[in-house]
């Protein structure tokens, strides 16, 4: 396709990286692509896959929820997509891309919807994978749930494994925000055991992520972005669907207990990243 795309999207940052694969597609085949998103997310995509990032929050896309707002049409643009659905919204877009065809989508951005809208891009666009040899070996230990968090206590064993197996990088284990607010004492002991870093921004997380030589992490977002940075990657679920929601990148390695996370043992997790390390 060769006209300008706009893609509305907003959702946790997993969700936002999901759509990667096909913004990469989209914007190698079309003049313009842009993204309107949280601010967060926009300039990471922006910085990340070169394309167009637009806050959410801005009062000209606010006034697409209301009935009766002043739109202002904008420049030519050949398609729209919005990960939502609202008469309201739909025909004030309509106002403000007036050539536009409008396509919403009334659900969220698995890997089956966005290996299709990327097979309708021409095909994926492929994506290096990145080595550091001397690089740490980094951890994000959260999840948008609990369900979906490994014990962090296991981490130590699964150090240690390594570490007879002559894997001697140094670790960097790190989480956000929300898992500074949500871990339990237990959890937050063995955090800081494991000299624990918290993070406070997405662009804090893409430079600890960056020159990892492997990154393991959940069923999150930090995860999805590990991937999508073309970093060694070990996706660890629990009881959510890899069909649905696994990471897409150049080297992904999903370790399923296809049930409740912590039925997972750290012999397997230790082995798993193994594996990935050894894969060239």
């Amino acid at each position: 396709m060769s006209t300008p795309l706009v893609v509305f999207h907003r959702g946790a940052l997993g969700d936002s990286v999901m759509l990667w694969p096909w913004l990469r597609a989209a914007a190698a085949r079309r003049p313009a692509v842009t993204l309107v998103t949280d601010r967060e997310k926009a300039a990471l995509a922006a910085s990340v896959l070169g394309i167009h990032g637009a806050d959410a929050e801005r009062r000209e896309f606010n006034a697409l929820w209301r009935e009766g707002a002043e739109i202002t049409p904008t420049a030519p643009v050949g398609e729209v997509i919005a990960f939502h659905r609202s008469g309201v919204w739909e025909h004030n877009a309509l106002r403000m891309f007036p050539e536009a065809a409008l396509r919403a989508i009334d659900a969220r951005a698995t890997r089956p919807l966005i290996d299709q809208l990327t097979r309708e891009e021409g095909g994926p666009v492929p994506l290096p994978r990145v080595d550091h040899p001397g690089g740490p070996l980094v951890v994000h230990v959260g999840a948008g749930s609990p369900a979906k968090s490994w014990p962090i206590d296991r981490w130590p064993g699964v150090v240690a494994s390594l570490r007879t197996r002559a894997i001697n990088a140094p670790w960097r284990f790190i989480a956000g925000e929300v898992e500074a607010e949500r871990f339990t004492r237990d959890d937050r002991a063995a955090f800081d055991t494991l000299g624990g870093r918290y993070l406070a921004t997405l662009d804090d997380l893409r430079r600890a992520i960056t020159p990892a030589r492997a990154f393991a992490g959940n069923d999150s977002g930090p995860t999805h972005l590990a991937a999508q940075l073309g970093v060694p990657t070990l996706a660890i679920f629990g009881p959510t669907d890899p069909t649905l929601w696994a990471p897409c990148g150049p080297a992904v390695r999903v370790l399923a207990a296809g049930g409740p996370i912590d039925g997972l043992g750290g012999d397997g997790v230790a082995r798993a990243l193994t594996e990935l390390l050894a894969i060239g």
